[in-house]
């Protein structure tokens, strides 16, 4: 390693420092360490946050305009990160200013009413779940519309507690890009046992290998939120009614599951066939 690398690096570094006024004599003159606890949770903080989880969502499949939603249907929230606040954050973030963390189906309650919106956990991304699923059959079955909350759990350990269902994280990677645990098959058991009409909801980090979902005739939507953050409930109710267009785009390629089988894992090219769209390198004779 070249000497001059690393002052390069160091120089971006201390640059970032200087520009924040890490280094500045008086620590007054800093605005970033004048900024009040009132601004923390601050309506125009919270605002910022649905405006973000908002602008987030990407719509990956609507099929005959099944959304947006329109009146007040009875909504059946399936999948465990339905209700979970603490999945909605990802990873690295701090304490929700008065843990205020509207989750899907909380957003869902209000907006057609505590009588029209139901729960059912169904399936966890750690694999457990298979017990429930007679629950979210029944949840599902009963309403006008189910959306199926599916995808990833990068919660990790927080305050000395390590969350079982975590799934990706620094130090856990995924071995597939399958749907992890039994969330497929959940999706499946909904589809073939009744006929309410399926959106599905992909909660996560990473990229998903969602060809089946694509293909699968009764699912008649699906709609990515990442992990939306503290406001995430409230943002996706207002994508799925149509108050705010989901405007998103992918930040990342998402291969199909069995590139990981075909492509070495040392491999750097980030170019390397089969991809979704490359062509097969040229043969060299």
């Amino acid at each position: 390693l070249e000497q001059s690398a690393v002052e390069t690096a160091l120089q971006r570094m201390l640059t970032q420092h200087f520009a924040l006024g890490r280094f500045d004599p008086d620590p007054g003159s800093n605005p970033y360490r004048q900024i009040p606890r009132s601004a923390v949770g601050s309506p125009a903080h919270l605002n910022l946050a649905q405006q973000a989880a908002e602008a987030g969502a990407v719509l990956l499949k609507n099929v005959d305009k099944r959304l947006p939603l329109v009146g007040m249907p009875k909504v059946a929230v399936v999948g465990s990160a339905g209700n979970d606040s603490l999945v909605l954050l990802g990873n690295y973030h701090g304490a929700p200013y008065r843990n205020m963390v509207s989750t899907p189906f909380e957003a869902i309650v209000d907006k057609v009413g505590a009588d029209r919106a139901s729960f059912a956990p169904g399936a966890w991304p750690s694999g457990e779940g298979t017990w429930a699923f007679g629950d979210a059959i029944a949840a599902a079955a009963a309403a006008d519309v189910v959306l199926i909350t599916i995808g990833s759990d990068s919660k990790g350990t927080l305050n000395g507690f390590t969350y079982y269902t975590t799934v990706e994280k620094e130090s856990m990677d995924r071995k597939s890009l399958e749907l992890p645990g039994m969330q497929l098959d959940l999706v499946k058991a909904i589809a073939s046992q009744t006929k309410t009409p399926i959106i599905c909801i992909l909660v996560h980090g990473g990229p998903l290998d969602i060809s089946e979902l694509i293909a699968m005739p009764r699912v008649e939507a699906v709609l990515s939120i990442g992990y939306p953050g503290q406001r995430g409930g409230v943002a996706l109710a207002n994508v799925l009614w149509g108050i705010t267009p989901p405007s998103g785009r992918l930040t990342m390629t998402w291969p199909f599951a069995n590139y990981t089988t075909q492509v070495s894992e040392a491999s750097m090219a980030m170019r390397v066939w089969p991809g979704r769209s490359s062509p097969p390198p040229p043969v060299d004779n």
